[in-house]
């Protein structure tokens, strides 16, 4: 029996792994001590930061303060982040809606082999079509 192993894969299976962990230990941090780690520059940190606002977990709601902590990660080069400040852009929570944009950052994260931003891109790319048929036909027109 031949196996490869796909070591790209492999890599992606660990580093998820690794996220999961560190996501649930920073979010048992108070926010203070949270914002102290993501204003020291963690990229990971940051993106829980955003998060906490975002869903209002121990603070008030804060959409716009967690659309920056997003993008400080997401210019870090974060997957996750990039794929939150593409969903941001989206729905128009912390930021103003921009579809363009949205799929930009989404794309990116995408690229990056974010299967959440490559859901979102479907997911837009959908409700697209419905609001414009064209786009069911590229031919037309």
């Amino acid at each position: 029996m031949d196996l490869k192993i796909n070591l790209r894969e492999l890599a992606m299976v660990i580093a998820e792994n690794d996220y999961i962990e560190r996501k649930a230990t920073l979010l048992q941090l108070d926010i203070e001590a949270l914002k102290s780690i993501a204003d020291e520059g963690d990229a990971v940190a940051q993106n829980v930061t955003g998060l906490r606002y975002l869903e209002g977990r121990g603070v008030e709601r804060n959409p716009a303060l967690a659309f920056d902590y997003f993008m400080k990660s997401a210019n870090q080069g974060f997957d996750r982040a990039k794929a939150n400040v593409g969903v941001c852009y989206a729905e128009g929570d912390g930021v103003l809606q921009d579809t363009g944009t949205a799929f930009s950052w989404l794309r990116q994260a995408s690229q990056q082999g974010n299967e959440f931003a490559s859901e979102w891109i479907r997911y837009l790319a959908q409700q697209r079509a419905h609001r414009n048929p064209r786009y069911l036909h590229p031919t037309i027109g």
